[in-house]
Parts: structure tokens; sequence; C-alpha cells
């Protein structure tokens, strides 16, 4: 459908992706949602990027594209939702596009058309299409059974000319979590003040579950700031101009426990970094939620692949954790990789002892997207990390595998 510049630039790429949105969304339905993000977000004034706003999540990275082009097409670490809004749209412009080219799907099937539009339900659609393509580029051929009225109500059906095959069900670990409000509501404390440079660091039980009970966290981190003694927050004041980088300058928290992080600052002129702004939110209750999501997501998938009779062929469940396990490379984070394996042997750990009461369900494939960028915030490449967790008596050689691949997203 759309062909990449073989020796492109980052601008090349996003222009590519801005032009596969249109044609496969239509720029007047882009346009529309966006509107409403802007309505939503118009007293917001500088810190409007941390509020999510229910809108397609397509114009959602088509909106952040944009922004990303007004900044010279290098993407600010500060926004967590641009950097996982131009991984998204990365993966889901090569999942479509190599679908569509190798005639697996097309967006004239308005059956197609339909559920990529479905607001609510397109973000598993996503997920299906990039496993989907994942084995397509393997070699293999994919059925999906529910969209053909099958009575088995799964994702996907793979297969190819060896005699190799599975039916997997497809799970999307997604988060509302409130980090973002909870943030907004600090930032625009620290705005009414002065001086208002500080480095934050909250720890909470649990992730905020609404927009109430982050407007709660944030006023605890304000009283904070006004003197008032509160647990587990910490909050030490910043000097007003630095000269370097602040996040490499000061000890930052971290621990398997960091779940959000974000930082603001301005440069003068003469290149001198003002009013730096760190925030840092611990959750302890991080491995329950993880644990309680992991468990509701393969109940259900278990169900659906229950309804596949055939015991000759391998039955998958994929379950993608990336809202869970963030990790964005070669850019400042507290979130350590240390860290970020613990949280996938937990994971892997978790999976294991379930399978084992599960004995129907031949194996689980993790998989995780990894954003690289260069030393200059440009963006480098996305990688589409899988592993696998099987049953005791099952082997590697007997499941179909897809190896982890990569969008390089610059080319010169």
């Amino acid at each position: 459908m759309i062909k990449r510049k073989p020796n492109g630039t980052v601008s090349d790429f996003i222009s590519t992706l801005k032009t596969f949105l249109e044609q496969v969304f239509t720029r007047e339905f882009l346009e529309h949602e966006v509107k409403i993000l802007e309505t939503h977000s118009k007293n917001k004034q500088r810190y409007s990027f941390l509020k999510e706003v229910n809108i397609h999540p397509a114009a959602n990275w088509w909106n952040n594209l944009n922004k990303i082009v007004d900044q010279g097409g290098r993407i600010n670490p500060a926004f967590h939702s641009q950097l996982i809004s131009f991984m998204e749209s990365g993966l889901f412009f090569v999942a479509l596009n190599t679908l569509i080219n190798r005639g697996v799907v097309s967006t004239d099937n308005a059956k197609i058309l339909s559920r990529l539009k479905d607001r609510e339900n397109f973000l598993p659609y996503f997920y299906e299409l990039l496993l989907a393509a994942s084995y397509v580029h393997r070699g293999y051929s994919v059925k999906f059974p529910e969209e053909e009225k099958s009575q088995e109500r799964v994702d996907l059906y793979i297969y190819n000319n060896k005699g190799d095959s599975a039916y997997i069900e497809c799970k999307k670990l997604n988060r509302k979590a409130y980090w973002d409000d909870v943030a907004l509501h600090v930032f625009r404390y620290l705005e009414s003040i002065r001086p208002n440079s500080y480095m934050i660091s909250a720890t909470f039980s649990r992730a905020p579950k609404s927009a109430r009970e982050a407007r709660q966290y944030g006023m605890r981190i304000i009283s904070s700031l006004k003197g008032n003694t509160e647990t587990n927050i910490e909050t030490k004041e910043l000097p007003t101009f630095i000269i370097g980088d602040p996040v490499s300058l000061y000890r930052l928290p971290s621990s398997q426990d960091v779940e959000y992080y974000t930082f603001q600052f301005s440069f003068n002129p003469i290149g001198i970094i003002s009013e730096p702004k760190i925030l840092v939110f611990k959750n302890t209750g991080r491995l329950k939620e993880l644990k309680n999501a992991l468990n509701d997501r393969l109940k259900k998938a278990s169900k659906q692949l229950k309804s596949v009779e055939r015991n000759d062929v391998p039955k998958l469940i994929a379950i993608d954790v990336t809202s869970f396990v963030t990790e964005f490379k070669n850019i400042w984070s507290p979130i350590t990789e240390a860290s970020t394996e613990q949280q996938m042997e937990f994971i892997k750990s978790y999976i294991k002892n379930w399978l084992s009461r599960n004995p129907h369900i031949t194996g689980v494939v993790v998989t995780r997207s990894i954003l690289h960028l260069n030393p200059h915030n440009y963006p480098l490449a996305i990688v589409v990390k899988p592993e696998y967790v099987l049953q005791e008596n099952a082997s590697l050689t007997e499941i179909p595998q897809f190896e982890g691949w990569s969008i390089v997203t610059i080319t010169k």
C-alpha cells in the first residue's frame, strides 16, 4: 500500500506514518477526533500533553506525529504519551501494511474498516494485527476465525506448508492509571509559586484509578511542598538555573516500584536550563496489579481457546505487557534494566504456575515493545521482543515461533 524510502530520514518516516494513517482512516476522521482533544485541552496550556482524552488512538498518534514534526523530528523524552504514541504508530504501520501487501486483509473490507475505526476496541484489534504480521514475516499464512464466523472463537489460526500450525488468542494488558493527572496537578501548582524548581519522589500503595483519586494524590504532594509532613513523599528544592542536564546532575530514586516519571525545564537563549521540575512516582502495589491483570487476561483467553475442539494443534495465548513493562532505551530513566528484567521474571514465573493449572493451553507468548532513541532524542528503532513460556512437557520445536524484529526509523 505504501513503500518507505530505502534511505530515508526520520522526517521521511514520520511523513510515511502520517500518510498511511490518512489513507486508512481518512484525514477527515482524524481531524474530527483531534478537535475533541483540542476542545478538551484548550485551557491546559503548557502541560496539556499530560492529560489523556478518550479519542481514537490513531488520531492521537497522528496528532503526536504532527507535534514531533514541529519539534524538528525529535521526541521530547519527558512526554510519555509522545514516546508511546510514536512507537505504537510505527508498529501499526508495519503490521497493517504487511498484511495488506500480502493480501491477508484489505481496508476495502467494510467489516475490517469498522473494526479499525472502533474507538473502544481498536487497541486489542491492533495487537491481533501485530501478531498476525509477525507470523506472516516468518512465512506463515493467517486466518481470523472469528471474522469468518467460525465456531472457534479465537483471534488467529496460523499455518505453513510444512504442516506447522497453531491457534492463538491475543490479549493486551491495557492500564487506565491516572499518573498523568497527578503530574498535571503538581505542575500547575509549581507554576504558581517561586521558587518552583523541585525533584519530587512520591510513593503510593496503588496506581490512581480515577481522576478524583489522582487529584487526592496530587494534593498530598502539594501539601508536602507547602511544608506539611506527608508520609512517603520527598521533595528537594533544585537550583533555578543549571548548566548541564538536570536528570544527570542529580541522583534520582530508582527501584522496581518506580512506575512513572516525567520532567520539565526550559532552555534560555544561551543554553542554561531554568526551572527544572522532576517527578518520580512509585507504586508499591505494582506487582499485585500486574498479577491481577495477567490473571484476568489469561482466564479470558483460556475460555476462548476452549472453543477449539482440535487437540492435535497447539493452543497459544499471546499477551502484550508493554503497558506494565515500558522500556525506552538511551534516555534517562529511573526504571533500570535490572528492574525491567525482575518484572519480566515475575511475569514468566506467574504464567508458568498458571499453565500448570491449565493443561489445555500449550504455552504463552509474552511480547513487549521497546523504543530506542539516540543521544539527541531522534528515534532510532522500534523493537518487538517475544518470550515464550510453555507447559513442562512442551518444547519450542513443537510450536510456531517468531523471532524479535525491529523497525529502523533512521537510515541516514
